[in-house]
């Protein structure tokens, strides 16, 4: 099955993407992406990497420079700065995923697929004469997997007229990991503890886009996992 996606950036670009889905069972072989610029000229990567793409450095043309707090709690590591798709590995990690569904659209897809592009402002594009951009938007590229997540809850004691209560389920709690709750009502009593196998959807992507300016393409990475905000209601038949 074909996908599309459509959208308008407000500093200027337009896009249209267009790739594929497909459902397998297990989780997402999620690889490696690289934020190092490249080339215009030929696509090599520049060598060696900037200052700024290491996480210890507190001199570099960043903000903030000291990333040092960040490191503390871990939300900003050197690994992520080698590869932003490690935070949607570290995810999953530990996780019973019983099947993904992936979609992968590109603005430059390849064939049998056709069609798609961006379009920039004539501002971002810049002089076309000195071919020297501004922030041309290239291409744009992402990955959703759509994961079914099995989960172990642990219920206590539920007497009869008790109001529902929240649950989290088991494994472990890294800092900043989003982690789904489940709200508790059984429909009949629960006079010793026990364990309930529950599951949930989760979402990740990763997101590329390559801006050419200063006589090179930028990578820049978006990645992300969601689960539902509000906690998710058990079906009665769970409780059989």
């Amino acid at each position: 099955m074909t996908v599309a996606r459509m959208a308008s950036i407000p500093h200027g670009t337009t896009i249209e993407a267009q790739g594929n889905t497909v459902t397998f069972a297990g989780a997402p072989d999620i690889k490696p992406v690289d934020i190092t610029p490249t080339k215009i000229k030929d696509g090599t990567k520049v060598v060696p990497k900037f200052p700024s793409q290491t996480a210890a450095n507190q001199q570099t043309a960043r903000i903030p420079q000291d990333l040092t707090p960040f490191m503390f709690q871990g939300t900003i590591t050197q690994d992520l700065l080698d590869d932003p798709n490690s935070m949607l590995r570290n995810q999953i990690a530990g996780q019973k995923i019983l099947s993904t569904t992936t979609l992968i659209v590109r603005t430059n897809p390849a064939a049998p697929l056709f069609g798609g592009g961006t379009d920039n402002i004539a501002f971002l594009l810049g002089d076309p004469v000195a071919a020297n951009p501004n922030a041309n938007a290239v291409t744009m590229s992402a990955i959703f997997w759509i994961e079914t997540v099995e989960n172990t809850l642990q219920i206590p004691i539920f007497p009869p007229g008790q109001g529902p209560i929240t649950v989290e389920p088991d494994g472990p709690r890294p800092f900043g990991r989003p982690i789904p709750r489940f709200l508790v009502d059984p429909p009949v009593p629960v006079p010793a503890p026990r364990t309930l196998t529950v599951t949930s959807n989760q979402i990740q992507y990763t997101q590329t886009v390559i801006l050419n300016f200063n006589g090179l393409s930028w990578p820049h990475v978006s990645v992300a996992t969601l689960v539902p905000a509000d906690p998710i209601s058990i079906p009665a038949s769970a409780w059989a």
